[in-house]
């Protein structure tokens, strides 16, 4: 949106390159030279893409750009939009080059209210020189008791978010925001590792994975849950970046959607339906779709910042768990009460969702009974002991378990046997 704004107020041709599943859903550093003529002005990479959290090659972009002018004299510099990932890749993954140790990077945007830790209102723009700042875009102010320059689109703001900003880079120091970061990719990491043991979603972001493998298959799969669990028993300093140096670069995102082999086998399991029941269990977790060239390919998309814990993912997976355990019993059931909403829309899902949030209702309740001294039907509690990741992993084997076991009583019985099971 950022580029679109400014191609629209200073009337400038936004060429924008399609992305697609084999370009990881990032920017192709090759196919975007074919948008490049004489009357380009720059380039705009993006370090953390809003879909699913890659850092868009700077370095391959710069080498090609280098090529392109030493076969045709074009001269593109180029800006990083480091809105999310200029305040990760600096103390999480510091031999990564994108900034202006890139000869062709000019200027660079980032976040402060991302994961530069402050509040939602600041965000910083630099530049390598100031030979890259045009004069025409500088105005001087005489008025306030000497000469300012400024060169924003607004003018009085509050310094509130300056003042905490400030604050953060005082109080958190770069030890601070190394140890920050390296928390929420762990988080990160556990619960893309989680959510691919559940055989029931695909990931489409990469930071869990090794170093320079990519896209989900049975073998990723395998790869990263073993360098996880390797990496997670060794010894590092919370500030320490080399935890980081065996997976891929990105910043904390984990993208996701369910598997292709699920639905085959789950048509139900509408991802609409999904995000409205995570709602009735309190997570606010979008069901987006993305660009154009991308096969009308919708995702799940949950930004780790340094408010999540173990703890969190830990209730995400089990609340994951019940929300896709609930939609197979519904439409297990005589009454289906998706039959009048064969593919639900942000139309049809108010009328969804006010049914699930009885039957969510209902659940506390059975859950608020069985604490209380009523005896538990089906229900088996994680082991207090292990490893977060082994009690995720059995919680799912023994949900399916227990969802393999209903079904094959219910054949032919005309009974609900239904229960709460995660």
């Amino acid at each position: 949106v950022a580029l679109e704004k400014f191609a629209r107020y200073f009337d400038v041709e936004a060429r924008t390159v399609p992305v697609s599943e084999e370009s990881r859903y990032v920017l192709d550093p090759r196919k975007a030279l074919e948008y490049i003529d004489e009357n380009t002005i720059g380039m705009f990479i993006i370090l953390g893409s809003t879909y699913t959290g890659h850092f868009e090659s700077v370095e391959e972009m710069s080498r090609l750009l280098d090529d392109l002018q030493a076969r045709t004299g074009i001269d593109v510099p180029i800006h990083v939009d480091g809105a999310s990932g200029a305040f990760v890749a600096p103390f999480a993954f510091p031999e990564h080059r994108w900034a202006f140790d890139v000869s062709r990077v000019v200027s660079i945007n980032a976040s402060g209210h991302k994961y530069g830790l402050a509040y939602p209102g600041i965000g910083w723009v630099l530049w390598k020189s100031r030979e890259y700042l045009p004069k025409d875009l500088i105005f001087e102010l005489h008025y306030l008791g000497g000469t300012e320059e400024t060169y924003t689109l607004n003018f009085s703001r509050p310094a509130c978010f300056v003042i905490a900003q400030y604050y953060t880079f005082i109080r958190y120091g770069y030890k601070g925001y190394a140890q920050v970061m390296n928390t929420c990719l762990h988080n990160a990491r556990l619960l893309s590792v989680a959510l691919e043991a559940t055989d029931i979603f695909c990931v489409l972001s990469d930071i869990h994975r090794p170093h320079g493998i990519k896209g989900h298959s049975t073998a990723n799969i395998k790869a990263a849950r073993e360098l996880f669990i390797a990496e997670s028993n060794k010894d590092y300093e919370l500030h320490d970046p080399n935890q980081n140096l065996p997976y891929n670069v990105g910043v904390p995102v984990v993208s996701f959607r369910v598997s292709d082999e699920y639905l085959r086998d789950h048509p139900e399991l509408d991802q609409d339906a999904l995000s409205t029941m995570f709602r009735v269990r309190g997570w606010i977790v979008p069901n987006y779709e993305l660009p154009r060239d991308c096969n009308n390919t919708y995702i799940f998309r949950i930004v780790v910042k340094e408010t999540t814990t173990e703890d969190m993912v830990d209730n995400f997976l089990q609340d994951i768990l019940w929300a896709v355990s609930t939609l197979e019993k519904i439409s297990m059931k005589e009454h289906n009460v998706l039959s009048h909403i064969p593919q639900p829309s942000y139309h049809t899902i108010p009328k969804l969702a006010r049914h699930l949030t009885n039957l969510g209702a209902r659940e506390k309740k059975e859950e608020e009974a069985e604490e209380e001294g009523a005896k538990p039907a089906q229900r088996t509690k994680p082991a207090a002991s292990g490893t977060l990741y082994d009690r995720i992993v059995g919680t799912y084997l023994r949900h399916k378990g227990s969802l393999d076991e209903v079904k094959r009583k219910s054949k032919g019985s005309g009974k609900d046997l239904f229960s709460h099971t995660c």
